[in-house]
């Protein structure tokens, strides 16, 4: 008897060992929520934007610019505000920010080349070509990001 109960316990134990836990989302569901997020701002606001179908980042073109359209090696210096598409909380903002494209968030990589000097932008990025994980204290994990871009200036290397 004392062998059967012992089978049993260990057999428990190994079935309570293996349960799943709970896993994070998988990356295409989180996807496919926040594209339907994106969605649902675009269509109450009454906004019509593209698509970048390779990326999944939705965007409209401000003003295209004229002048120097940048690279992916292009320095660039802009106006910007971020905020949060949920709660429309901003995340950050600047005037006059240079820096190098290659080094910036995914996002931006994609939509800057889409217009050229002194052009404005909007882009809506769902998190993983925006702050994916997040910022402890300042931005959550999955966070979809509006971002108001003006492209001031741009310098490519030679």
């Amino acid at each position: 008897m004392k062998k059967i109960l012992l089978v049993a316990v260990l057999l428990s134990v190994a079935f309570i060992s293996c349960k799943k836990e709970k896993d994070k989302p998988e990356p295409k569901s989180q996807a496919a929520k926040e594209e339907e997020l994106i969605k649902a701002y675009l269509t109450e606001k009454n906004i019509s934007a593209k698509k970048d179908a390779a990326s999944g980042l939705y965007y409209y073109i401000e003003a295209p610019g004229t002048g120097m359209r940048p690279s992916s090696l292009s320095r660039v210096t802009v106006n910007y505000k971020s905020e949060a598409l949920t709660t429309g909380k901003e995340i950050s903002s600047g005037t006059n920010v240079n820096f190098w494209l290659p080094d910036t968030i995914t996002g931006w990589k994609i939509g800057l080349p889409l217009i050229c000097k002194g052009g404005k932008i909007v882009l809506f990025a769902p998190s993983d070509l925006a702050f994916k994980n997040g910022y402890v204290g300042i931005v959550p994990a999955n966070t979809v990001v509006i971002f108001y871009i003006e492209l001031l200036d741009v310098t490519t290397p030679e």
